[in-house]
């Protein structure tokens, strides 16, 4: 993919894996600290009704600094609502469809929704954790905020920019940035205990960075079958006498 003016690519460029080979195993160990992170949190948290200690101590600063209200943070936690998050999502696959990059825009249409319905419809009824009645564990708009600002990430990454890939970069911090205010805002309004939106954060990347791996294993698979399927279709014709 590249980024040069407003032209479409040709569609005769190689497909562009999600992750990079070498960045790989990397991307693997953040995918089990993941794991790791939502799996120690649910078994210390279950069936919890009310902050513990250390919960209590990071809310009340967070709530102490930023307030209960305010309308940067009533703006901040609608950028973790399912509408906004949704919406987000789409505008980020059909870039990707428009530049003809396959594979990111099946990762933005798959793995955001996966994501959040692993979030609601799995985790926070089996970890059971509430807050004021509610369930809360792992945060539900952190999960939104984190999944979406990684699918932009690994885009962002791997965007074909040249001597500017670092502002590629630059703006994938960025957007992690955005996604950590939406955090920070989900316990500043008390609507979250800190170790959910801990939770939420590893919820959120996690299924993304699983997703960019196994698009670009199937991608890679059919693309060398097909390769292979070419390469006998054009071997055939070159025996066949004329």
């Amino acid at each position: 993919m590249t980024w040069g003016g407003w032209r479409r690519p040709s569609a005769s460029r190689p497909p562009r894996p999600l992750i990079a080979p070498p960045a790989r195993r990397p991307v693997i160990a953040v995918i089990l600290l993941c794991v790791a992170d939502v799996t120690a949190l649910g078994i210390r948290y279950a069936g919890h009704r009310q902050a513990g200690p250390f919960d209590r101590a990071v809310d009340q600063w967070f709530i102490g600094h930023f307030g209960l209200t305010s309308p940067a943070l009533t703006a901040l936690t609608w950028l973790g609502d399912p509408g906004p998050a949704a919406l987000i999502t789409v505008l980020i696959a059909a870039a990707c469809l428009w530049f003809r990059w396959w594979r990111g825009a099946v990762l933005a249409l798959l793995t955001v929704p996966a994501a959040n319905g692993l979030t609601e419809g799995v985790l926070k009824p089996l970890i059971g954790r509430t807050i004021e009645g509610l369930l809360s564990l792992p945060s539900g708009h952190t999960t939104a905020a984190f999944s979406t600002a990684t699918v932009a990430a690994v885009l962002l990454c791997r965007l074909r920019v040249g001597p500017r890939r670092y502002v590629a970069r630059l703006l994938a911090a960025l957007v992690y940035a955005l996604a950590v205010a939406v955090a920070v805002a989900m316990v500043a309004q008390h609507f979250h205990y800190f170790t959910d939106t801990v939770a939420g954060v590893a919820a959120g990347v996690a299924p993304v960075l699983i997703g960019a791996l196994v698009i670009d294993a199937v991608a890679d698979r059919y693309g060398a079958r097909a390769s292979r399927s070419r390469s006998a279709t054009s071997s055939s014709t070159s025996l066949t006498p004329t």
